[in-house]
């Protein structure tokens, strides 16, 4: 009974916190005209090095202590320094929001604030991605979308990646970032 009990509460939990995300983006979003560019980024894997901490499984002590790859960070920055509007589109759990905008703080906010928006899942990007071509057509998108590197094997979001590519955005991905994050 106990056990249900958390289920739902979970659930309930997740459902708000998702709601709140999406309104916050959405006035986010709004001041974004067609004259701006916007540029989202992914963490993990991405301007994170995430998966070779990931066998810790400890993802409190992992998204507090992961290094950054330098050749997405200086991307971002200089995103900063040019005016573009930058924002952080993650799939993360919402209970690691203050540890994600902390490490944030520390290793990527020295030009300014950066907006993060976390998502349950990778899938749960794609709205967002619609409704910023809502109000740009001027958007880069960094982002691996891919998963299991911990575990040897390097899997991907192929649907996910399939629809990503339809829409009219630039579109960075996974052998793009490893280029850039100098990865052989």
């Amino acid at each position: 009974m106990w056990q249900q009990f958390k289920a739902i509460l979970r659930d309930i939990i997740s459902t708000i916190s998702k709601r709140i995300y999406w309104l916050i983006y959405l006035r986010y979003i709004k001041k974004i005209n067609h004259k701006n560019e916007l540029v989202i980024f992914d963490l993990d894997n991405t301007i994170a090095d995430t998966f070779p901490y990931l066998q810790n499984r400890n993802l409190k002590e992992v998204y507090s202590k992961v290094t950054i790859h330098l050749g997405m960070a200086n991307i971002l920055e200089e995103c900063l320094k040019t005016k573009k509007k930058v924002i952080i589109l993650s799939a993360r759990s919402f209970k690691y929001h203050s540890i994600t905008k902390n490490w944030i703080n520390i290793n990527l906010s020295k030009i300014q604030e950066i907006p993060l928006f976390l998502v349950p899942l990778a899938e749960d990007k794609l709205p967002y991605l619609n409704k910023a071509l809502e109000h740009t057509n001027r958007i880069t998108y960094y982002d691996d979308l891919s998963y299991n590197h911990e575990n040897g094997k390097v899997k991907f979001y192929e649907s996910l990646i399939t629809q990503v590519k339809q829409l009219p955005i630039n579109y960075i991905g996974y052998n793009e970032i490893n280029y850039i994050n100098n990865i052989k």
